[in-house]
This record gives structure tokens, C-alpha cells and sequence, in this order.
């Protein structure tokens, strides 16, 4: 016993030394804060295994970089039904309890036993283990994070997902729960099997309304390739299809209503217990469209099936997943489709987003190739489709992609681009710009611990070192994360310039200060055309930025030197506002009491009435604040708003 307890220290030592002193990567915590650079336009988050959030056995450079960069979190499987839910042994259980029981007749016992079989259990909530905390301890760990943070740095929970094909046990859609088996649930008993999970769920995780944000309610419902809801034959097998299944010969919009009846009752049951449990959850669809795939039947597909979820009220965002890759979609394709959503939603959120490097457009793509074709021409499936035939992608791999070519620069550059097009269109339907989108969140950490490993799609660098415990070389910001936050420095830059002076508006002001606006507002659109790899690119358009800052403001009316009482008409005649007064006892001239004021000097309050601009001698700006300033502390002038009329109307081109 003794030899068996010292080989299982050693064991354990060994373990400790091998999974407990990594190599720490290269996370640049100097870098501009992501969620910060973009607060007043969306949230920015990240999509992640919920063991990276905090420091675990790893260390703390994942939850170092996620706690910096993002402000919505959304672990990747923990909130799904194979986390709430569970395989099926809880629900069973209590089935089989109410079975066993003994009832006075067979008719309370079938009562009984039907019931049972619409209720479901839930499983136990995660619990801590080696790799990270349970869910309860997540939950309780981003609380005590957010008492440290400011009301602006709050972190935010987006939980996915209640209902999905996938990561759902099989036990869920059998009847009593059974382990193995045909015996699959009738559509009936589902519609209740879901009503009871949704409310479980909700109920459970409504004590977390103060963090959690938003829901994602149903995931990738419909196939990509037949336009209808997943079934039990599809490429991607779905155990909701199987049970929804619509009768033989139903087609069209009809068999896609029929089929999707579960989601529709999923929305409204996630919508009705949000209310009775007084959440603010908003609750949405999330759904992919990878970029080597057709968009279409698919995408008109989806935009019906949620149509009316819309129009009953209960679906606030759809969740676009962002799935992108620098050969595709085109900017068009990703417009047009981003529109079609928005008309089934009132806000749009990017979930799990990526743009992968490793593809190119596939010369050998051809749509009606017999290979390439879900359909034949009779409605019929066709039987030599094949999804991964040559001619059926749109896109291929680049022959003889290497993982790390990644990090090289023409794969960065190309990456960099696509991406500053792409949050251009972002930013200017930003929910902080008047438009619906509200939230881009990112796949994984980096380029090898992501959805799509090492193929080039993060912001951050992978590791391609040869011992995977060494993650040394990743987390380092690549040219996209740069043009990414260049993206809003130029959006921020462009809003100065469109706002900025005209060219008509040249003869308002002095030559030399109109020339060096110009210097600076030529500046500032050249720095716009330039695309954006590193730090001191973004730099160069916030200096552009306020340098064009500083030209404005140093703008000088060009206008005629004119003394005080001058002055003091003009300002009363622009507030409507006549110059003889009087007050019981009281009556006099504003106009006569700034003369009396000034007396013989030239000059207002110690102020020169005049200032050079350039060689041009102008009336001095703080000469006229000044004659404003002696009106306003008059007594007669109690009550009144006074303000300083415009460079125009002392010009005259405002009267």
C-alpha cells in the first residue's frame, strides 16, 4: 500500500511539472484595449472555452488578454444542453421514479406517467474541477471582477445556447428519456419537453440577470444545402429535424414552417418565462455561413423561418457568426445578406467571429455541376451530390497552406484589409451610429486555440512550436488587430472632416488661418487612403486627427476691426434684444454704458481690439467674449440668455 501511495505522488508530481509550468506567450497588455477602443459604438467580446476567462493551471496570460480586450463573454459549451441537461440520467430518473410509483387506477397512472415524460430535469451545475471553475463559480468570479471595474468596464455574459442539434443528447428526444433506442418523442410531447427546459434554464441562471445580457435560443437550425430544417440525413444530423419532420410531398414554404415549429415555440417560451422571471435578457438566432459554402438556399431559408418570431415580438438579434476568409464573401455578398437580417431583427450581433487566411477562390467551383447540385431539376434529391467534391466548394484551400504561414506578411496584409473593410461597414451601422449592430465577438484566443486552428483566422498569433505545452510566439496582436482599431480612428477621423468647413465657407475666415485649415484637411484625407499594419499607422491617423482639430479651432473670422459699442450692438441685435432700457427708476443705453466704460482707451478690459492673423489685422476674438461677459453681468440683463452670434453675422452674411 505504502509503494502504491509514493508511485501515485510521483505520478502526480510528474503531472505537476508537466502541465503546470508553461511557457508564457507573448500577450502585449501596453496594447489599446478592444472593448474600450469600441465602446461607444458595440461591445466587443470573445467566444471561449470558460476555463480561459480566469487564471487556471495555465497561468493567467489568456484571462490577462480576454479580461483586457473583451467586455462580453460567451463560453463556448458550458450554457448548452449538454452542460443544463446533461446525458439524460437526471430526467431519466425522475421518469422512471413516477413510473414505479403506485397508482390507483390505470388511467392515474398513465396520467402520471405521460407527464413525466414531458417534464424534464435538469442536471446538476458544472463543478470546479483541474482544468476551471463550475458555472456557479464563473458566475460568482465575474461578479467579484466586476466590483473591481468602473460602471463603463463591466463584464457581460452572453449565454449559448438552449437549443441546438448538436451537443444534445440523444436521451433528450426518447421517450422517458431512454438511453438507446428508436423510441423517439412524438412532436407533441417535445413542444412540452421544451417549454419545460427553457423554463428550467432561465429559472436557474435568472439569480445572474445583474451579469448575464443575452440568450442565444436556437443555433444553426436550417442545412446549408437544402433549405430546410436538419434532419436525421443530413451531413449535420438533427434529432429536432428527425421529430419535425414534415409529411412526404409537403414542399416549399410550407414544409419550412411545418418543420420549424420548434423554434418557433422555443422563441416564445424563452420570451414568456423572461417576462414572469422580470430578466432583461435579449434573446436571439445564431447561425453560420462558412465562406467556402453557397449562402443560398440557406439564407432566404432563415430569414422566412424567423419572419414571424419577429412579428410575434419575441426574437430581438440575429447572430451573425462572422465566419469570413480574406477570399470571401465579397463585401457585397456580406451586405447584402447582413440586410436581409435586419429585416427579422432589431439588433444584429457577431458571435463567433474568424476570417481565415488559408483559402483562396476555387477555379474548379462550378454551380451546376451534377456534383455540385443539392437538387435535380424534379424537386428530386440529387444522388451524386457530394459537398466535398472539387467543383461544389466555392472556395479551396490553398495548395500547400502550412499553419504558420499565418504570421507571414502577405497573409497579414490580406487579412488586415479585408478586415478594415469590413468594421468600416460595422462602424457605420453601429448601434452608437443609429444602426442595429451591438456586439463583435471573436472566436477563440488566437490563430491555434480557435474554431478554425491554424488556419489564420484570429487577431492574435498561434503558436507552431513543436511541443504543444509551449505557447510561446502567440497572443502577439498581427496587422488585422491594427486595422482593426485603425478602423475606428479613421471612422472617428472621417466624421471630423465631414463636419469640418467647406470650401464655400473660405471667405469667412483669414487667409492664413483658411490656409493652414486646408494643410491640415488635405492631410487628413490623405492619411485615409492609407491602409493600416501597426501601432505608428494608427498613430499617424490620430495625429491627423488632431492636427485637423487644431486647425479648426484656430479658424479666424475675417472680420473688420469694430470697438466695443460696435460690438455690443451686434451682440444685442443677434439676441433680439434692444439697446435703450428701462426700470422704474432705471433707463439707459447697453451701447452708451460700454462707451462710458472704456472712456477713452482703446482697448476692453485690458483687451486689444485687434489680433494679426498671418499679416491681416482682424477684430480680436477674446476683445468681443469680453464686451459679451460686461453685458451679461449687467443687472437689466437678469434672466436673459445672451450668446456670441456666429463669425457669419458679424460679418454680415448673417443679418
Amino acid at each position: 500500500m505504502k509503494k502504491k501511495i509514493i508511485t501515485m505522488f510521483m505520478v502526480f508530481a510528474f503531472i505537476m511539472m508537466t502541465f503546470v509550468q508553461p511557457v508564457f506567450a507573448d500577450y502585449e497588455p501596453e496594447l489599446p484595449s478592444l472593448y474600450k477602443t469600441f465602446s461607444d459604438d458595440f461591445m466587443f467580446g470573445t467566444f471561449s472555452g470558460m476555463s480561459n476567462y480566469f487564471p487556471n493551471w495555465q497561468g493567467s496570460t489568456t484571462s490577462d488578454l480576454i479580461q483586457h480586450h473583451y467586455n462580453s463573454w460567451s463560453p463556448a459549451n458550458e450554457f448548452k444542453p449538454d452542460s443544463q441537461f446533461g446525458n439524460g440520467s437526471v430526467s431519466r430518473a425522475a421518469y422512471d421514479t413516477v413510473v414505479r410509483e403506485n397508482y390507483a387506477t390505470e388511467e392515474e397512472y398513465l396520467a402520471a406517467k405521460d407527464k413525466a415524460n414531458r417534464t424534464v430535469t435538469l442536471a446538476p451545475m458544472t463543478t470546479s474541477g483541474w482544468f476551471g471553475p463550475g458555472m456557479q463559480e464563473f458566475l460568482e468570479n465575474v461578479r467579484v471582477e466586476n466590483a473591481k471595474r468602473g460602471p463603463n468596464d463591466q463584464i457581460k455574459i452572453k449565454a449559448h445556447v438552449l437549443v441546438w442539434h448538436n451537443m444534445t443528447n440523444p436521451s433528450f428526444f426518447r421517450n422517458g428519456f431512454a438511453a438507446s433506442g428508436e423510441d423517439w418523442a412524438s412532436r407533441d410531447v417535445m413542444l412540452d419537453r421544451l417549454d419545460s427546459y427553457i423554463k428550467l434554464v432561465l429559472t436557474r441562471y435568472a439569480p445572474y440577470n445583474d451579469i448575464i445580457y443575452s440568450w442565444d435560443v436556437a443555433n444553426e437550425v436550417i442545412d446549408d444545402y437544402t433549405g430546410y430544417v436538419r434532419n436525421e440525413n443530413d451531413y449535420q444530423p438533427s434529432n429536432w429535424g428527425r421529430i419535425f419532420k414534415a409529411p412526404a410531398g409537403m414542399t416549399g414554404d410550407e414544409k419550412l414552417l411545418y418543420e420549424s415549429e420548434y423554434v418557433r415555440k422555443a422563441f416564445e417560451s424563452a420570451r414568456k418565462y423572461s417576462r414572469e422571471l422580470g430578466v432583461n435578457w435579449t434573446l436571439g438566432y445564431n447561425d453560420f455561413f462558412d465562406s467556402d459554402k453557397p449562402y443560398e438556399p440557406k439564407r432566404t431559408a432563415t430569414v422566412k423561418m424567423l419572419k414571424p418570431i419577429y412579428e410575434a415580438g419575441n426574437i430581438d438579434f440575429v447572430g451573425m457568426q462572422g465566419r469570413m476568409a480574406t477570399a470571401g464573401p465579397s463585401m457585397e455578398l456580406f451586405k447584402e445578406t447582413f440586410n436581409m437580417y435586419s429585416t427579422v431583427c432589431s439588433q444584429i450581433q457577431f458571435t463567433e467571429s474568424d476570417t481565415r487566411c488559408d483559402l483562396e477562390a476555387n477555379p474548379d467551383y462550378d454551380p451546376n455541376d451534377i456534383h455540385a447540385q443539392y437538387y435535380l431539376d424534379n424537386g428530386e434529391k440529387n444522388p451524386n451530390w457530394d459537398r466535398n467534391d472539387i467543383h461544389s466548394k466555392v472556395l479551396r484551400v490553398i495548395p500547400g497552406w502550412q499553419p504558420s504561414w499565418a504570421n507571414l506578411p502577405e497573409y497579414q496584409m490580406k487579412q488586415a484589409d479585408y478586415l478594415a473593410d469590413l468594421f468600416d461597414f460595422l462602424l457605420q451601422n453601429s448601434r452608437g451610429n443609429g444602426g442595429k449592430i451591438v456586439l463583435y465577438a471573436v472566436d477563440g484566443l488566437n490563430d491555434t486555440n480557435t474554431f478554425n486552428s491554424s488556419k489564420g483566422c484570429h487577431i492574435f498569433t498561434g503558436s507552431y512550436n513543436s511541443n504543444w505545452w509551449d505557447t510561446s510566439g502567440s497572443n502577439t496582436a498581427k496587422m488585422s488587430y491594427y486595422s482593426i482599431i485603425g478602423s475606428k480612428a479613421r471612422f472617428e477621423l472621417q466624421k471630423k472632416l465631414n463636419a469640418a468647413p467647406d470650401a464655400a465657407k473660405e471667405k469667412l475666415y483669414t487667409p492664413y488661418t483658411w490656409a493652414a485649415y486646408t494643410a491640415a484637411k488635405t492631410a487628413a484625407e490623405d492619411i485615409l487612403k492609407v491602409r493600416i499594419y501597426n501601432i505608428n499607422d494608427v498613430n499617424n491617423v490620430n495625429a491627423a486627427a488632431g492636427a485637423l482639430d487644431k486647425a479648426v479651432n484656430e479658424l479666424m473670422f475675417n472680420i473688420d476691426p469694430m470697438a466695443a459699442p460696435a460690438v455690443a450692438a451686434k451682440i444685442l441685435k443677434y439676441n433680439n434684444i434692444k439697446e435703450v432700457y428701462k426700470d422704474n427708476s432705471n433707463s439707459g443705453n447697453f451701447v452708451n454704458d460700454i462707451s462710458a466704460y472704456m472712456g477713452p482707451q482703446a482697448k476692453f478690459s485690458d483687451l486689444p481690439e485687434t489680433i494679426m492673423s498671418g499679416d491681416m489685422e482682424v477684430s480680436n476674438p477674446a476683445y468681443r467674449q469680453a464686451v459679451l461677459d460686461f453685458l451679461k453681468a449687467q443687472p437689466m440683463m437678469a434672466g436673459k440668455d445672451l450668446v456670441m452670434p456666429t463669425g457669419e453675422f458679424f460679418i454680415g452674411q448673417g443679418e
